[in-house]
């Protein structure tokens, strides 16, 4: 006989799980006003604190939020794509310090994603994507510091992410950048390098630019490959830095 270990949940679970499916089947939207307090104990035919239990779940889960005064009470969150990106950086932060995953492994991660996005934005990008892009790649002109360097550039990456328009690859991108950037106050390149990264991120946009997604592919594996090769963070290679300052 083969008997499955479900969890049972308990009545302030179940009345938050029938809460997620009017949600999710549309009879609740964001904005909506839920029941008072003492409606739902009646309507689920539970007692008063066992709702409120409910309550706080479904706030913490950052489904619902609470306004006080007279016209107050538990609405549905408009979940925006911020609070989407706050969740997943302070998820990959957190992770890094508790050593949940590696750096390598972040890194690793990026590589995949971002060839994936590179390849939808130059067959999605649109005119404004196009210029956009291309104000963001550096010129001698420019006379960046450092800083300012490695935010054109990782600015260049978050717009290829737009060009991609899809709201998932923007939300990653932004997640990962905000990851990534506080580490690059460490890095110092070279002209040399800057001038090759600043040719590299050209060879993307041309490609972009042209549609051709193979040769885009292959210009951002080669702006990656660097990245992974030459930079290095207070001194230490990426992939042996183990942990990062919150």
């Amino acid at each position: 006989m083969n008997i499955k270990n479900k969890k049972l949940l308990t009545l302030s679970e179940q009345i938050v799980e029938q809460i997620k499916e009017s949600i999710v089947e549309g009879h609740l939207k964001k904005g909506d006003k839920l029941p008072s307090e003492q409606d739902l104990a009646v309507l689920y035919q539970v007692s008063r604190p066992t709702v409120r239990d409910a309550i706080k779940i479904l706030s913490a889960s950052k489904l619902i939020y609470t306004k006080p005064g007279a016209k107050g009470g538990h609405f549905i969150t408009d979940i925006s794509a911020q609070s989407f990106i706050d969740d997943f950086s302070n998820y990959i932060n957190i992770s890094l310090v508790l050593e949940g995953f590696s750096i390598n492994e972040l890194i690793e991660y990026r590589r995949l994603f971002e060839v994936t996005t590179c390849v939808l934005a130059a067959k999605r990008r649109t005119e404004d994507d196009l210029i956009e892009l291309k104000k963001l790649i550096p010129t001698p002109e420019d006379n960046l510091t450092n800083q300012e360097y490695f935010e054109r550039d990782f600015d260049f990456h978050r717009t290829l992410a737009k060009s991609t328009h899809n709201l998932l690859f923007i939300i990653t991108m932004e997640a990962i950048t905000n990851v990534l950037k506080p580490m690059f106050q460490f890095v110092h390149g070279t002209p040399e390098l800057r001038e090759k990264l600043t040719n590299e991120l050209l060879n993307i946009y041309k490609a972009v630019e042209k549609g051709d997604y193979e040769l885009a592919e292959e210009e951002i594996n080669r702006h990656l490959n660097r990245f992974e090769r030459d930079f290095s963070i207070d001194g230490l290679p990426l992939e042996n830095r183990k942990k990062i300052t919150l």
